[in-house]
C-alpha cells in the first residue's frame, strides 16, 4: 500500500489570552523558536522500525507529526512522538489540527499530547477524518513536553497532527527563578497569584490551587493532574481488524486467503470480475480460516470484497494465463 502522507494547510487564530502573563512580566516563547526551535526537539519512535516522522517544514509557525503505517500488514502498534524537556516551569498552549487517512477512521491512529508521561488524547475516536481544537497544560522544569500519533494497528492509512500557535509561558519566579507561580484559592473571589518555593508546591496543589497565575488556560497541574483521557492508548486491548493475507497473487492457479478479524463474527467474501459481474460468493467464513478461490477463473483482473459486521476490505486479484 502506498503511504498517503498528509501535508495540510492550517490557519486558525489562537484563542488564548496572554494578558495575565504580560502583567506579571513573564517571558513567553512564541512558536517553535528560540529554546523551542525544531533542532532542540527529539523524535522518539517506538518501536524504532516504525516509519512515522516529523515534518518541520512549516516551522516556526507549525510542525506536523506523521504517524506510522507499514503499508502492507497488520501491526505491530507504533508510536511517533516529538518531545522536548521544559527548561523552566511553564504553561504550554497551542492549536492543533488532525487528519487521518485510515481506511476505517480516527480510532486507529489517535493523536495526543504528553505532559511528562501524562498522556491526553486530542483526537476523537468516533470523530470525522478532520478534527481541530486548542490545548493547554503545565509542566515543571525538567519535565517532558510531547506531541504524538499512536498507530494502533500500523496499517490501512496513517494520520497526522499539526501543532501551531505554540506558546510556552515561563511561570518560574523568585530571584533566580527557583520558585513557581501558583493561583491561590482559585474558586474564591480573593484568588491571588503567589510565588512559592518548590517544597510547598504539593501542599498548594493538595488543597485546590493550581500552577500558574490566576486565569491561566491550563487543564491540570503537574504532579496531581487527573489521569489523562489517553493514558490507556498504549495498553488498552485493540480489537482485531478485518484483513486477509493473499498468499499467491498474481497466480495462474488459485488464490489462497488467510482471514483475520473478530473471532465472533462471520465473514463474507465476494469476488467480481472487471465488468462487475459476481463470480464467487462465500458465506459464514471465520477469522483464522484459510480458503482457496479462483481455480476456475478465466485470466484477468478481479476484485475481492470481504465484509465482517461494519468492516469492509477490498483486494485486487490478478489471474494469469
Amino acid at each position: 500500500m502506498k503511504l498517503n502522507f498528509i501535508f495540510q494547510k492550517f490557519s486558525q487564530k489562537t484563542t488564548w489570552s496572554l494578558i495575565a502573563f504580560l502583567v506579571l512580566g513573564n517571558v513567553a516563547t512564541a512558536q517553535f523558536s528560540g529554546a523551542f526551535a525544531p533542532a532542540n526537539w527529539t523524535t522518539v519512535k517506538t518501536p524504532p522500525t516504525g516509519n512515522g516522522f516529523v515534518n518541520t517544514g512549516g516551522a516556526p509557525a507549525s510542525v506536523l507529526i506523521i504517524g506510522s503505517d507499514n503499508g502492507f500488514a497488520l501491526g505491530p502498534s507504533a508510536n511517533t512522538e516529538w518531545q522536548i524537556v521544559a527548561p523552566t516551569a511553564g504553561i504550554v498552549t497551542a492549536t492543533w489540527s488532525y487528519h487521518t487517512n485510515d481506511c476505517q477512521g480516527a480510532f486507529w491512529d489517535p493523536a495526543y499530547y504528553d505532559a511528562n508521561g501524562l498522556i491526553t488524547q486530542l483526537s476523537n475516536d468516533a470523530g470525522p477524518v478532520d478534527q481541530s481544537g486548542t490545548l493547554a497544560f503545565s509542566v515543571l522544569a525538567g519535565q517532558v513536553i510531547g506531541f504524538g500519533v499512536f498507530a494502533r494497528d500500523n496499517f490501512c492509512g496513517n494520520a497526522g497532527l499539526t501543532i501551531s500557535n505554540f506558546q510556552f509561558i515561563d511561570i518560574s519566579c523568585g530571584k533566580n527563578g527557583e520558585k513557581i507561580q501558583v493561583c491561590h484559592k482559585p474558586a474564591d473571589h480573593n484568588a491571588k497569584t503567589l510565588c512559592i518555593g518548590m517544597d510547598g508546591l504539593a501542599d498548594h496543589l493538595g488543597h485546590g490551587d493550581y500552577v500558574g497565575p490566576c486565569g491561566s488556560p491550563i487543564t491540570a497541574s503537574p504532579l496531581t493532574g487527573a489521569k489523562g483521557a489517553g493514558d490507556n492508548l498504549f495498553t488498552a486491548p485493540v480489537p482485531p481488524r478485518l484483513n486477509a493475507e493473499v498468499v499467491n497473487n498474481p497466480t495462474n492457479n488459485y488464490f489462497t486467503f488467510k482471514l483475520q478479524g473478530l473471532a465472533t463474527e462471520k465473514i463474507t467474501l465476494k469476488v467480481t470480475d472487471a465488468t462487475g459481474r459476481e463470480v464467487d460468493l462465500k458465506h459464514n467464513l471465520v477469522a483464522g480460516q484459510s480458503l482457496q478461490v479462483g481455480q476456475n477463473y478465466a485470466p484477468g483482473m478481479y476484485i475481492a470484497e470481504m465484509v465482517q459486521g461494519n468492516q469492509r476490505r477490498t483486494f485486487k486479484l490478478l489471474k494469469t494465463e
